[in-house]
């Protein structure tokens, strides 16, 4: 330690404290490679570090590359197939016509159900039937589709054109029924918000046995009235999607 520099730069007890300061242990300071376990630089590491944005980058690309397959109109599980059997090749800027790609999902993922068949059940069908076959299930999970879309839209229409707030200072409580025959019970629900279509207060229960569609209707009404009674809610209005209940109420 160069004595005579701390003196020129410190007073003097600022110096002497630091003069003080044990740095037997000290050693002298060396150039240490961050990207080494044991701080030394090798060809290998140095590789490897000019490496790191080039992977980094590959994978970006790679992830934007595999967006058209996911797209593709196909169930999940044809997706997947396909992208197994792509993974790691080379692809193109091609542009896919969903519709399209998802019948050659669908085909190839019958193609591989009949390999499975034959190897293990050691059946197969002709590549004629394949065909029919694929198109068939393509045909049949489109029209599914279309199906639940129409239900979806048919949905929201109905509920943004039917459900309509009650005045301030009152409540609506919409009721309904719900029937599971294979389990032999009916459940009914019901829920309860105020002017501004804020939920307020709901519930469900179940009722041991198979009602009919007036029964279970009528049901969910009572239990909805009794519940909201003993709570004290008054100016409530009580709405249901079963004509035959409110014409029964009313009559």
């Amino acid at each position: 330690m160069d004595s005579n520099k701390i003196h020129s730069l410190f007073p003097l007890n600022v110096a002497n404290s630091i003069l003080a300061v044990p740095f037997d242990d000290v050693k002298e300071d060396n150039l240490v490679w961050e990207d080494d376990m044991h701080g030394n630089y090798s060809v290998k590491s140095g590789y490897n570090l000019l490496l790191k944005p080039t992977v980094h980058e590959a994978t970006m690309r790679e992830n934007a590359e595999w967006k058209w397959l996911w797209k593709i109109q196909a169930p999940q599980k044809t997706k997947h197939l396909l992208w197994r059997i792509c993974k790691g090749c080379l692809l193109t800027n091609a542009a896919f016509d969903c519709n399209e790609a998802g019948k050659a999902a669908m085909l190839l993922w019958v193609l591989w159900q009949n390999r499975n068949n034959w190897v293990w059940n050691n059946m197969k069908e002709q590549g004629q039937q394949i065909g029919i076959n694929a198109m068939r299930l393509w045909d049949e999970w489109e029209i599914v589709q279309a199906v639940n879309n129409s239900s979806r839209e048919t949905d929201q229409q109905q509920y943004s054109l039917q459900w309509q707030p009650p005045s301030q200072g009152k409540y609506k409580c919409n009721v309904d029924a719900g029937f599971h025959n294979d389990v032999r019970k009916t459940s009914v629900g019901w829920c309860v918000r105020d002017h501004r279509g804020k939920f307020i207060l709901g519930g469900t229960s179940w009722i041991q046995g198979r009602c009919s569609t007036n029964e279970g209707e009528a049901i969910a009404m009572l239990e909805a009235m009794k519940e909201l009674s003993q709570k004290g809610f008054r100016n409530v209005i009580f709405e249901t999607d079963s004509q035959n209940v409110v014409n029964a109420i009313v009559i």
